[in-house]
């Protein structure tokens, strides 16, 4: 017989269909005991893919199970090779849903790894159990789930498999589905309604808030009837996911369904909001933009803060992004709702803008205009002072931020206000911004005693040291250029600067630079001379020669105007480019200022030429006309430039 035995296992193994069926017909299925009542036989036909065999042998009444075994049974084979046939067939025959192999898999463990949703239906038919954990603790359910199979999902979910089911870490299937972000996979279970009441199904609600940017599981999750408690509301971690990743729908159910106050989550939606939608939906709810918190702040506050304090640790290289976007979205829609630019924090009594000049170190000068601009806009008073006394130009000169102090000039900062202790923005020692400044008040009458106080104070502050720092030198000489070069080229204009050859004489190493910037000084001041601006007799020259009240008289030519506001000026005079501008922002504001007066100049001076009324007008300064404005026209609130 061991002939015989030889001869069927080399026949199965071989795949010899003809040679097993004259050996099984002739010596019978059971004549060895090494073929195991052919269990043997039929393993080894199904484990190389030799189903014909397999079924001659099944209906020869091959046995199909052997308790003994701790390899793979034959049905642990054929649905390894999905062979829906054949497994029906070895089912049939009694084989054994629920066998285990040496890693302790069960068939449907098996089905639902190659992915056979057939099979797996089948097997569940035949009593395979859903709900056995394999030597690596993986049930077929979450395998499913985690693989991202929803045909598997669903094939065991219709085969009876427990909606409410949780792995060894007590996770349900519905909370494995929400971390793993699969939408279609969460659909599906909801559609076999899990249990609001699991506490792990409650969980899913919580983790969806926190860990997605996308509205679409969350709003699922409410839509079915998932709520989050009295507790959660007043977890900050909660509060903070919510407005962080958007979700609307569940900010809308923390304000309707638990109480929670619009006013408050709108000092943290104004920070942490990426986009404008939340602090929208808590404006709707009746949120007070105006509402300071325990430290005094308003919304406003927050962001403008936290605006200007991104830059020094954010990428600014890609603003402005979607971002940054949003947040200036996120400002307007403050504004919009009734935030007042000029609240005061009770700390220091510093407005939106004077917090804003604080930290805007690395902003960029688009981004930075268009802050202040939106701040100006809607309020925000230029000329107000923290309890200090320093206007937020007084801030911006003193930190030495040059885009925040040049917008803020072309808003009509004034560069002269003094502060509680009698200093101006220019004695802040702020170096770097005393070009900017000086430009921009080329021929202020307080210009040359500034100049002069200015180089005392600069070398008064290094001589106090014994030694200096090369970044102490290079800081002096940087100071010291702008003040000379201020003066070159204020002389060369034909303004009269007291002790200028001391101011001049400072600096040695810079002489020679000195002297050819001087020589491009004179150069351009020729060629203003000779350039008579288009549509007018004016000469540039005698442009920038004009103090601020004759400016706007100027700008009221639209022909001089309209040259200025191109800023083709720019480059045909590098050198004085700023001044010009200067001259031209300055005339720009008295102007309007003036315009505003003309309509009413009848009613002050009904007698007077218009010529003469303009002449006396110019005795006023900005403040005095604002006044006049004020009272001439008393619906107007006019803010002094």
């Amino acid at each position: 017989m061991a002939t015989v035995s030889a001869q069927m296992i080399d026949a199965v193994s071989e795949g010899n269909l003809e040679k097993v069926k004259d050996l099984v017909n002739t010596y019978g299925i059971h004549c060895c005991q090494a073929w195991d009542y052919g269990y043997v036989l039929l393993q080894s036909a199904i484990c190389n893919r030799f189903n014909e065999i397999a079924c001659f042998l099944l209906t020869k009444g091959s046995k199909v199970k052997n308790k003994y075994s701790e390899d793979q049974t034959p049905l642990h084979c054929a649905v390894q090779n999905g062979d829906v046939e054949l497994v029906q067939m070895l089912l049939d025959n009694g084989a054994d849903a629920a066998a285990r192999n040496r890693k302790n898999d069960t068939p449907l463990h098996i089905a639902v790894k190659q992915r056979h949703a057939p099979i797996c239906k089948l097997l569940s038919q035949y009593g395979a159990p859903l709900d056995v954990l394999n030597s690596q603790r993986q049930l077929p359910f979450f395998f499913a789930i985690t693989k991202g199979w929803k045909d598997i999902v669903t094939a065991l979910l219709e085969s009876g498999a427990d909606v409410n089911s949780e792995d060894k870490k007590w996770n349900s299937v519905l909370y494995t589905a929400v971390t793993k972000g699969d939408v279609d996979i969460i659909k599906e279970i909801l559609r076999f309604k899990p249990a609001i009441e699991n506490e792990s199904n409650k969980k899913s609600l919580t983790y969806a808030i926190g860990r997605f940017h996308d509205d679409q599981i969350v709003d699922i999750l409410l839509d079915y009837g998932f709520t989050l408690s009295l507790g959660e509301k007043t977890s900050k971690i909660l509060i903070r996911n919510t407005i962080v990743n958007n979700h609307i729908m569940a900010m809308e159910h923390l304000l309707l369904h638990c109480g929670a106050n619009a006013s408050s989550l709108l000092h943290v939606a104004a920070v942490e909001s990426t986009t404008p939608d939340i602090v929208k939906s808590l404006l709707h709810h009746g949120a007070d933009p105006n509402l300071p918190d325990k430290e005094g702040l308003t919304p406003l506050h927050k962001l403008v803060t936290y605006i200007a304090r991104q830059s020094i640790t954010g990428s600014w290289a890609h603003a402005v992004t979607k971002h940054e976007h949003n947040r200036f979205e996120i400002l307007k829609l403050l504004f919009e709702f009734g935030a007042d630019a000029n609240l005061e924090t009770v700390s220091n009594k510093r407005t939106a803008l004077h917090l804003f000049c604080e930290d805007a170190f690395n902003v960029g000068e688009p981004y930075t205009a268009q802050i202040i601009d939106t701040l100006v806009k809607f309020g925000a008073d230029l000329h107000i002072v923290d309890k200090n006394g320093n206007t937020p130009l007084h801030i911006a000169a003193g930190y030495n931020l040059f885009d925040v102090t040049n917008v803020l000039l072309k808003h009509g900062a004034d560069a002269y206000a003094i502060n509680y202790e009698g200093n101006t923005p220019f004695q802040l020692r702020s170096d770097s911004a005393w070009a900017i400044l000086l430009n921009h008040y080329f021929n202020h009458d307080d210009n040359p005693a500034t100049v002069i106080n200015l180089c005392k104070m600069l070398y008064s502050r290094f001589s106090e040291y014994q030694y200096f720092y090369s970044s102490d030198i290079v800081q002096k000489n940087n100071a010291c250029i702008s003040l000379q070069e201020y003066v070159v080229m204020a002389t060369s204009l034909g303004y009269s600067i007291p002790n200028k050859e001391v101011i001049l004489s400072k600096n040695v190493d810079y002489r020679e630079t000195l002297k050819e910037f001087e020589i491009s000084c004179k150069q351009e001041v020729d060629c203003m001379k000779q350039h008579i601006i288009e549509g007018s007799s004016l000469t540039m020259y005698q442009f920038l020669r004009k103090r601020t009240h004759a400016l706007a008289i100027c700008l009221k030519n639209e022909h001089i105007s309209s040259f200025l506001a191109q800023g083709d000026y720019k480059e045909m005079y590098p050198v004085y480019d700023r001044v010009i501008e200067g001259h031209y922002i300055r005339g720009t504001q008295r102007k309007r200022l003036l315009d505003k007066v003309d309509a009413k100049c009848h009613l002050l001076m009904p007698s007077l030429p218009q010529e003469c009324a303009l002449t006396l007008l110019g005795y006023l300064n900005n403040k005095d006309l604002s006044v006049l404005i004020s009272v001439l026209v008393p619906e107007e609130k006019v803010t002094p430039p």
